[in-house]
């Protein structure tokens, strides 16, 4: 035999071996079998959380035990009462209205527009215009302060939205360093409109001193 053959067949014998634990190997390393699930018919129950299912002999399942009672709906809030909010306001803009300076440049008038109607501003705006036109200096100070004490609802329309207010004032007149001045009692009479769901006072008149 000549030493090519032998060489050749040394090769074949070496590759043949290698093929033989190759595949041996490959054999090895193949996984299991999965076992395939057998359906019998019969249902499966999952455990709720926090809770256990009762199964009957029927193979009717029970709603959980120990379970919370619903929660209530939660009650509606109270409607503002219109009227009550109304009172208030009035009782504000009556002190503010009538509380004034001869220093103050009509402040009480002017800080108050935000709260009146158009037509209230109007006359506002003139009034304070023509005020400012014929006042005259005066270096003594002179001023009176207002008070509300009671307020009362002559008439309330809440679908039309108009409503009439007085307001019970206890006023007091200063000038110049005294500590008391005089003291009277005034009603102002308020006009109110609710425009643009806002109620605005639409008129202010002072009635008679007492």
């Amino acid at each position: 035999m000549s030493r090519r053959n032998k060489v050749l067949i040394a090769v074949g014998v070496v590759f043949l071996a290698l093929l033989l634990l190759l595949l041996w190997l490959l054999t090895r390393q193949q996984p299991p079998a999965a076992e395939i699930p057998v359906d019998n018919g019969t249902p499966s129950v999952s455990k709720p959380l926090g809770g256990s299912l009762n199964t009957s002999t029927s193979g009717t399942v029970s709603q959980p035990v120990n379970q919370p009672a619903p929660a209530k709906p939660a009650q509606p809030a109270p409607k503002p009462d219109d009227q009550a909010s109304l009172r208030r306001l009035a009782s504000a803009f009556a002190e503010r209205f009538g509380s004034f300076s001869n220093t103050s440049n009509f402040e009480n008038i002017t800080d108050l527009t935000v709260f009146m109607t158009d037509r209230m501003q109007d006359w506002a705006s003139k009034y304070v215009a023509d005020a400012r036109a014929g006042r005259t200096v005066n270096p003594v100070y002179a001023g009176t302060t207002t008070r509300a004490i009671n307020t009362e609802v002559v008439s309330f329309d809440g679908t039309a939205g108009t409503a009439e207010i007085k307001v019970t004032t206890q006023r007091q007149e200063l000038t110049g360093a005294t500590e008391s001045g005089n003291v009277y009692y005034q009603v102002l009479d308020l006009n109110f409109i609710k425009a643009a769901g806002v109620w605005k006072v639409d008129s202010a008149t002072w009635l008679p001193k007492s």
